[in-house]
């Protein structure tokens, strides 16, 4: 079998395999929107959520444009622009994540309990940077698109015709290196939560608690982590040799397509979602109860 070849239905079953976990994604999003809940944690995990599914919604769309060549480069770029902004927005409520849970470990309140104006100030100051920092960082991508030189080695590369940035020093300065950033400040604050955790002596219930979202914080980072570990992996290989080994293809490329599904059994398959779940559902069914009791003819004196 040809590399070409090879590498077309290594491409094909990876956008299979992404067209397969967004309805994982999706359902791991409206399980949390369906509980209507107030936490600033819950709704990072939210906004989170989105913008993976928008990771891989893009990927899907792009992989799917039929003759690159001929398609008009204001499209390209912009599909390609938007990409980027929803990878760095993953990132940044990853960082965003680990941040809160760091900077407020002793906020014990209920999911469902009204945010005070200060937690409500906390959550738009965090969408301010994680939504914002992806905008600016995906405009400046696009401004020195503009402005470098066609053929210099610091072009991103927009206006070429492979939908995507340059291989080598580009995709590494304006893509690989803000998400490593991310990465380590990520890998430090959960670690000094580890410790404070370890060492904090407050109530058995409140500790429990704050373990359990320790927990979803190190298995929602490992899988990011591990992303972006193979995409830095990927573009060495490439960058030094051209071309990787079909089972590194193999392996990394079914990575990718599993990991809406691994999301989706974190954040779906715990004890305590799942009773938050069985409540909402009970709240609604009764609200539909009441609602169908009182508009229901009564029976009176004829």
């Amino acid at each position: 079998m040809s590399e070409e070849k090879s590498l077309e239905i290594l491409n094909r079953f990876s956008y299979i395999g992404m067209i397969i976990a967004l309805p994982f994604i999706t359902m791991s999003f409206l399980a949390y929107a369906l509980l209507s809940l107030r936490h600033g944690h819950a709704k990072s995990l939210l906004c989170y959520l989105a913008s993976f599914f928008g990771v891989y919604l893009l990927y899907v769309v792009i992989s799917y444009v039929p003759d690159r060549q001929h398609v008009p480069p204001s499209l390209c770029i912009s599909l390609v622009l938007l990409l980027i902004y929803f990878i760095f927005a993953q990132f940044f409520w990853m960082n965003v994540l680990c941040f809160d849970g760091w900077k407020h470990m002793g906020d014990a309140s209920g999911y469902w309990e009204p945010p005070t104006i200060e937690k409500q100030l906390r959550f738009w100051l965090y969408s301010a940077y994680a939504w914002g920092m992806p905008l600016f960082l995906a405009l400046l991508i696009f401004a020195i698109s503009k402005a470098a030189p066609p053929k210099v080695w610091y072009n991103p590369g927009l206006d070429d015709d492979n939908c995507w940035l340059n291989d080598g020093v580009p995709i590494f300065i304006f893509l690989y290196l803000p998400l490593t950033v991310t990465i380590i400040v990520d890998i430090i604050l959960l670690v000094v939560i580890g410790r404070r955790l370890k060492e904090n002596e407050e109530v058995r219930g409140n500790k429990k608690k704050k373990k359990y979202r320790f927990i979803a914080h190190i298995q929602i980072f490992t899988v990011l982590f591990f992303i972006w570990l193979m995409e830095i992996i990927t573009g060495v290989i490439i960058w030094a040799d051209g071309v990787a080994p079909d089972g590194y293809w193999y392996f990394m490329e079914v990575f990718n397509a599993l990991t809406g599904i691994i999301t989706f059994a974190i954040c779906i398959f715990k004890k305590t979602l799942c009773m938050l779940l069985q409540r909402r559902f009970h709240e609604i069914r009764r609200g539909w109860r009441k609602k169908y009791s009182m508009s229901s003819p009564r029976r009176g004196n004829a």
